[in-house]
């Protein structure tokens, strides 16, 4: 019998800054309700940083990064939908992949 290959599995995270959609400025004093409601939309698949202007978003784990992509796009869309209602946009400083 030989060994057997691991499966690998992958997600990405992503940092997001809170934009102002009118100003453009970074919303820097959030309702203290956006991480509740944000969890409550998205899961727990959002967090909070230490700037209370920036989030961060994370798939699932993906067995592809076909898959990473797709949850990623769907996880992203709900999150901006709801901020809408927020008149606020997501911008983002950068982006890490974990393995």
């Amino acid at each position: 019998m030989g060994i057997k290959e691991p499966s690998f599995t992958l997600g990405v995270e992503e940092e997001y800054l809170l934009v102002d959609k009118e100003t453009r400025s970074l919303v820097i004093d959030p309702p203290a309700s956006l991480m509740a409601e944000a969890k409550e939309k998205c899961g727990t698949q959002v967090a909070s940083e230490l700037l209370r202007s920036q989030i961060e978003i994370g798939t699932k784990v993906c067995s592809n990064i076909q898959e990473a992509h797709e949850r990623g796009l769907m996880e992203l869309d709900t999150y901006n939908a709801w901020l809408n209602f927020l008149s606020t946009t997501l911008g983002m400083p950068g982006g890490k992949m974990w393995w």
